[in-house]
């Protein structure tokens, strides 16, 4: 993640960290989240 900190900003960076923390119980949500993110 450390890539993405220079074009979102550390304080995004850490609320979704926090919130993959926090709805780990919908793990499928998550990763499609992150596939969309990432192939931005």
């Amino acid at each position: 993640m450390n890539f993405r900190h220079d074009m979102i900003g550390a304080e995004r960076v850490a609320e979704g960290m926090a919130s993959f923390e926090s709805r780990r119980h919908e793990g499928d949500r998550v990763a499609r989240w992150m596939l969309a993110f990432l192939n931005r």
